[in-house]
């Protein structure tokens, strides 16, 4: 698939996210610490079009993280997979318990994590992280508690940048991001991808129910949930060779959306 650049323009979203009230990272971290490691995710594909008309539907139930004076926050992860890319085709196969490796630099606040996602079930994940630092003994503690393998084993093999806004629930223990802007790069920058696409993401305890957010984008907007990881999505999209069948539904939903189909109202939910 590919992505015509300069698709998507965002200068009118900082006007929109003035009107939000704002809470700070401490407040954040103090309110959904059990949110940062176990947590039911859902997610939904949309374009920047149907962003600009769910953001000013949000601002009653939900604050903003402003970090910096800033609300709109920017990632830098690089992915680890061994050379056989296991993490990538345990996903592909739907295989259960499987991983993700990473590093995530927060660019706005300068910390580099090393984080382990685990996921048990579908919807389920835990999240483990440590803050990378010059204590080795207790970064390689962390990884045999929480990797299955020797870390040894796995390499860079690809990087994902991306700006991000959450949104913090004001009653519930519910967060909502929003990541646009996605460029996807190999190690060593010889191939690189944009991608216009908006992930929308509800991080909650519970995974019972629907949220008043998601009835939201369903009736109103005709968006439904499908599972999207961006680093597999990545490895298809730089990696084209590697077998993607089960995820070819989700790359043609992907286009039609960025051809301005905006309804996914048909798309699959991959988990």
């Amino acid at each position: 698939m590919r992505y015509r650049e300069n698709h998507c323009h965002y200068n009118w979203l900082t006007e929109q996210l003035k009107e939000f009230d704002s809470v700070s990272l401490a407040y954040v971290d103090e309110k959904l610490l059990a949110l940062s490691q176990n947590r039911f995710e859902t997610k939904f594909l949309m374009s920047a079009q149907s962003l600009s008309r769910i953001i000013p539907q949000l601002q009653t139930n939900y604050s903003i993280l402003k970090v910096n004076q800033s609300t709109i926050q920017d990632y830098a992860n690089t992915y680890y997979d061994n050379k056989q890319l296991d993490c990538y085709h345990d996903h592909h196969t739907e295989r259960f318990p499987r991983f993700k490796i990473r590093t995530r630099q927060y660019n706005n606040t300068g910390p580099l994590y090393f984080e382990i996602k685990h996921k048990e079930k579908p919807l389920y994940t835990e999240k483990f992280r440590i803050k990378l630092c010059t204590d080795d003994k207790k970064t390689q503690l962390f990884i045999s508690n929480h990797l299955p393998t020797p870390l040894h084993q796995h390499s860079a093999v690809l990087n994902t940048h991306f700006k991000r806004i959450a949104l913090i629930h004001k009653q519930s223990l519910q967060r909502i991001t929003l990541d646009f802007e996605l460029l996807f790069s190999t190690p060593d920058n010889h191939k690189s991808i944009k991608n216009p696409l908006v992930i929308a993401e509800i991080k909650q305890a519970t995974g019972i129910g629907l949220t008043s957010t998601q009835l939201l984008f369903r009736r109103q907007h005709d968006i439904f949930p499908s599972a999207f990881s961006k680093y597999s999505m990545a490895c298809c999209q730089l990696f084209p060779d590697l077998k993607q069948n089960r995820f070819k539904p989700i790359l043609r939903l992907a286009k039609k959306i960025d051809n301005g189909q905006h309804s996914s109202r048909n798309q699959p939910v991959l988990l």
